[in-house]
């Protein structure tokens, strides 16, 4: 039943290639018949600017130099911008049982909709098509509206209950991808089902669920384990306290590029390549990492220390391991020294040269409150110790005064960069 759904679209009777298919000329080559030319950005249109400049250097008199320009601009050009979609193409092959599996042998024909355990026999699934005249079965929009009916017992449960497993950790129901009998039961049964209930009332609106989790008193909690706290909750099942977790791979990236100010924060277009250097690290643009390049050989090497998924197939939940390559590319990683010697940078513009000022300055920007007593005393002399230190290559002509300080605050802001006040969120 579920196959008929998608078979308006998805037919392998009448099946459309993903990629790698000549599609409207030279100039679109690579994309395949599941690209649509529908894509009205700044992107499309620069792209069809020098398209027709293109055509109207071809129209005139040819000469190498009108020769030469086509090339650059088409190599300025690049692939025309499309977008990779699905649509239904209307009168699908009908879906059979196949006897055992064998497509040869086809058994009891099957109408579409959802799995008939799913189904209630007084609300029938009806199918009707979007609009009048049109080509298309409007089988996944009659789903998409099955699934998302307000009394849907699923829909909503399993929405709120993957949005409460990004903010603490664990969802209520631990077993993310299996609500059924061999899933774990919810820790938290009536919790769920009203957060359910506002998220679909609020016209599920996942803004609106994010801010109400987020400014709950359970949310705002400190991870701080008390001995009271551990004999009544070991294992925090009653969310007596927040979990401790690190940042993900993706947000621990573009957190280091963000305190070093030099975040590229362009949103839109086409992902960015990575660079494999000779050392065997592979690294990125400055851009945030949802436009970085994901290749399954050259993986970024910061994201695929710290566990970032496969993209293929689906991930529903990530693994957290604790392991010393973590550390010992955080210490090591040139790129990441760089990113500490701009932070000190970003601190020196920020706060001038008195210590204390860039402590301050240092805190605010990286863990986004003020040093403790303890903290501010032992981050000042750290930095007049190691300023000595540096200071004596002054004399050989090497270092001056002002270098020595730069570099003292470079290291402290680099220590920072590796804490697990930086690395995890309490």
């Amino acid at each position: 039943r579920l196959v008929a759904v998608f078979k308006g679209a998805y037919d392998e009777h009448d099946w459309l290639k993903p990629e790698l298919n000549s599609y409207g000329g030279a100039l679109s080559a690579g994309f395949g018949e599941r690209y649509l030319p529908q894509v009205t950005t700044a992107e499309r249109a620069q792209w069809q600017q020098i398209q027709d400049e293109v055509h109207s250097l071809k129209a005139g008199p040819q000469s190498p130099d009108v020769e030469k320009k086509i090339t650059e601009l088409k190599a300025q050009q690049g692939l025309e911008p499309r977008i990779m979609a699905l649509w239904d193409r209307g009168d699908p092959s009908p879906t059979y049982i196949y006897r055992r599996g064998d497509h040869n042998v086809a058994g009891s024909l099957v109408s579409p909709g959802p799995p008939t355990v799913l189904c209630d026999e007084t609300r029938p699934f009806e199918i009707n098509p979007p609009f009048p005249n049109v080509k298309s079965t409007g089988r996944r929009l009659a789903f998409a509206r099955w699934l998302t009916r307000p009394d849907h017992p699923l829909t909503a449960r399993v929405m709120v209950n993957r949005v409460w497993r990004h903010h603490f950790g664990t969802g209520i129901v631990r077993s993310v991808g299996n609500f059924g009998k061999t899933g774990a039961p919810p820790t938290h049964p009536e919790l769920l089902d009203w957060l359910a209930r506002d998220f679909v009332a609020q016209g599920w609106s996942l803004k609106t669920l994010h801010r109400l989790i987020m400014t709950s008193n359970t949310y705002r909690q400190q991870s701080l384990v008390t001995p009271e706290r551990e004999q009544i909750d070991p294992y925090n099942h009653l969310l007596s306290r927040m979990p401790l977790r690190r940042m993900e791979a993706e947000l621990l990236r573009d957190t280091l590029l963000l305190v070093a100010g030099q975040l590229n924060e362009t949103r839109f277009g086409p992902a960015d390549a990575v660079t494999v250097r000779a050392d065997g690290l592979v690294l990125s643009s400055k851009r945030r990492s949802i436009y970085v390049q994901q290749l399954r050989k050259n993986p970024v090497s910061l994201l695929e220390s710290f566990d970032l998924p496969a993209m293929n197939p689906n991930c529903l939940q990530r693994s957290e391991s604790l392991v010393a390559p973590q550390a010992l590319q955080l210490m090591n990683d040139a790129a990441l020294r760089q990113l500490a010697s701009q932070f000190a940078d970003r601190v020196l513009r920020e706060a001038g040269i008195d210590p204390m000022q860039q402590v301050h300055r240092m805190y605010a920007i990286a863990l986004s409150r003020p040093p403790g007593p303890e903290e501010l005393e032992a981050c000042i002399q750290t930095l007049e110790r190691l300023t000595e230190e540096s200071s004596k290559s002054v004399s050989a002509g090497t270092t001056s005064k002002t270098e020595a300080a730069r570099r003292a605050l470079t290291t402290v802001c680099h220590t920072i960069m590796n804490s697990a006040a930086f690395l995890y969120i309490d």
